[in-house]
């Protein structure tokens, strides 16, 4: 009935793929039939048939823009970091311990970029249908790696910026304010990155979904972790605001230290629009295609969170 609705001519693959294959409306709701109606076995077959009835037809990909977005912020960060080393190197002689929390972020940001790209090699950014059922599991593997290294990335981020309020603010209530949020945070990350890498019983059925067992709702733990996630964002962002009200600074440290807070609330924003993104998340049928948002998003919130981090420090 769906493939009915489409009117396209059925006895003809030639004519029914120029049809289908750029038919968004028809192909989602035959996606929509085959994921309420069929065990994976059955969708895979689907899967394949319809990659192989559009193979070498026209076909919508974000991939380019994931890629560009992925490069550009991975290389301004990089500039970034180097020139926040040299500066600390120039000026102090030493490293503390938020420069090596900064250095472990950027190194844990880059893998997680290496990770992006690898998901765009095998088909996130494309319809579901314009993708290889052979590439089924690498993209479930895509999808969980992703995750666990985003939640580690931005604690890591986050542990530097508070080490960083440690180091140039002497009072003492939020020194120990900065103690509480890094505790609190080692334990809802050791959390949150326990239930995504436990989420399914046995564990390889998160990417081989051909298994039999059991799994969480990994929709609702992605949202939970978002929400966490932005107000991690708020609760660091404002803790030195009342600090840097007080302060008495010159017009140049005044400046870095509203680019610095400006930085860090535009990565709470991204934050606050990636867990909508997240929402929608819950009810799609093609997560290569509408993860899209989330993926664009989670890279500029991590980028800027480091680039803020690298602002000239008040001294």
């Amino acid at each position: 009935p769906v493939l009915a609705e489409t009117q396209c001519c059925l006895t003809n693959l030639t004519a029914l793929s120029s049809c289908l294959c750029l038919n968004i409306q028809a192909e989602s709701k035959i996606a929509k039939c085959v994921v309420t109606n069929c065990n994976y076995t059955e969708l895979v077959k689907v899967e394949k048939a319809q990659y192989e009835l559009c193979y070498g037809e026209p076909e919508l990909s974000r991939r380019s823009n994931i890629l560009a977005v992925t490069i550009i912020l991975a290389c301004m960060v990089i500039l970034f970091v180097v020139l926040r080393c040299l500066s600390r190197h120039t000026v102090s002689k030493e490293f503390w311990w938020d420069d090596w929390m900064l250095l472990l972020a950027t190194t844990l940001f880059l893998a997680l970029q290496a990770v992006n790209i690898w998901g765009v090699k095998i088909g996130f950014g494309v319809h579901v249908w314009n993708v290889n059922s052979d590439n089924n599991v690498a993209l479930y593997q895509y999808e969980w790696i992703y995750e666990i290294f985003y939640a580690v990335t931005s604690v890591t981020i986050r542990f530097s910026i508070l080490l960083l309020y440690y180091r140039i603010f002497p009072q003492d209530w939020l020194r120990k304010t900065v103690l509480v949020e890094c505790a609190y945070m080692v334990i809802h990350d050791l959390i949150f990155s326990f239930v995504v890498i436990f989420q399914c019983r046995p564990i390889v059925l998160v990417y081989d979904k051909s298994l039999e067992g059991s799994c969480l709702d990994i929709h609702a733990v992605v949202f939970a972790g978002s929400v966490l996630s932005m107000v991690e964002d708020i609760m660091t962002i404002s803790l030195p605001i009342p600090s840097i009200v007080k302060l008495r600074l010159p017009f140049k440290k005044k400046v870095q230290v509203v680019l610095m807070v400006s930085v860090g609330l535009i990565a709470v924003i991204a934050s606050m629009v990636r867990m909508k993104f997240a929402a929608h998340f819950y009810y799609s049928i093609d997560i290569n295609w509408d993860d899209y948002g989330i993926a664009i998003l989670s890279t500029i919130e991590l980028a800027l969170s480091i680039i803020c981090v690298c602002f000239p420090p008040v001294k």
